[in-house]
């Protein structure tokens, strides 16, 4: 690539950013721009051969977006899997440079998963598995033993709900409601019961319950809250996208991937605020710039259910700003993201 001396606007631009503290070089700010990472100028002829260097937006945005990239940029990462981290931040990158970035993190996070599920396939390599329920369980297992905090967290929930506990005991519940995650997750068939103690055990329960009976709880049962909240589940967790199902982001337009990349990212924060995810988030990368291929498959999880069952975010933005979870414009840009995801037959477009 030629280098070329730095415009005018540019050294404001790097100006700018030294006075925040963020060193980028003229050569960087070329690089980037050249791969797509960062917004590129238009030139604006002033006549008599004159011209001068300007950006769509205002130069303190564009110096938002490289201060992303800096920040994101690390020896070792790939300028595509930057795109990923850069767009998970919430800025537009080239599309091309996106789609490569979606395609490595889906390598990096096929090779995460298929490691995961070895070793907790070892866990039953003397005894294989009769049936998928079995199999289920012995997953589970191995998820309890390897626990530590997480399980502490799944069991204190489990405790403090008399109602699924009822005489049996806390570790029976608890062993049962991580089987029916792994059911959900894997594309099993649990119990609604069993998907109810995995919703208390996560942390979830009153959600999915708001969400389900559409806030009609009060005139149900135990046993119909039980039921709407597993056909709710069921639903949204039918055909999750493992590993066959990534690779196909890559695939999606970059319209589609840049909204289902701000409800994941959106989701997650409403989750990490509420507290569900308590010590989880020690143990799993969240899906945000700092962990590209976390973000991939949550964006993958994102445009899957949007072909299939839909996404929809509305009634949860609203119940998260009611509950001080989420800021009126966080819910916002989250509900507009997920009406791009809805615009047209997204399912014969990501297909």
């Amino acid at each position: 690539m030629t280098r070329t001396e730095p415009s005018a606007t540019d050294n404001t631009l790097l100006e700018l950013l030294a006075v925040r503290g963020v060193v980028v070089t003229a050569s960087q700010l070329e690089r980037w721009r050249h791969v797509g990472l960062t917004p590129r100028p238009r030139q604006v002829h002033l006549g008599r051969g004159g011209s001068r260097a300007e950006y769509d937006q205002p130069l303190d945005k564009v110096a938002d977006h490289v201060a992303a990239v800096a920040a994101r940029s690390r020896r070792g990462r790939s300028a595509a899997l930057t795109a990923v981290a850069v767009t998970a931040d919430g800025y537009v990158v080239d599309a091309g440079l996106l789609r490569r970035g979606h395609q490595e993190a889906v390598a990096q996070a096929q090779a995460i998963v298929t490691t995961w599920l070895e070793q907790a396939q070892a866990v039953a390599a003397d005894r294989p598995p009769a049936d998928e329920l079995e199999h289920a369980e012995q997953l589970a297992g191995a998820a309890l033993a390897r626990g530590g905090r997480t399980r502490t967290f799944w069991r204190r929930n489990v405790a403090a709900d008399r109602q699924i506990v009822d005489g049996s005991s806390i570790d029976a519940v608890l062993e049962s409601a991580v089987t029916a995650m792994v059911q959900l997750i894997f594309g099993g068939d649990p119990s609604p019961e069993a998907i109810y103690e995995a919703t208390t055990a996560v942390g979830v329960q009153d959600l999915a319950v708001a969400l389900a009976t559409g806030g009609e709880a009060d005139a149900l049962t135990l046993e119909g809250r039980t039921k709407q909240v597993a056909a709710l589940m069921q639903e949204q967790f039918n055909g999750v996208p493992v590993l066959h199902r990534l690779a196909e982001v890559a695939d999606a337009p970059p319209e589609v991937l840049r909204a289902a990349s701000t409800v994941a990212v959106t989701v997650w924060m409403l989750l990490d605020r509420s507290g569900v995810l308590g010590p989880v988030t020690a143990v799993v990368p969240p899906p945000t710039g700092d962990a590209p291929e976390m973000h991939t498959v949550a964006v993958a999880f994102v445009v899957h259910l949007a072909g299939t069952v839909g996404v929809q975010v509305e009634p949860v933005c609203e119940f998260a700003v009611a509950a001080s979870l989420l800021s009126q414009e966080e819910a916002s840009r989250c509900v507009a993201a997920a009406a791009v995801l809805s615009n047209g037959d997204l399912r014969a477009r990501t297909s």
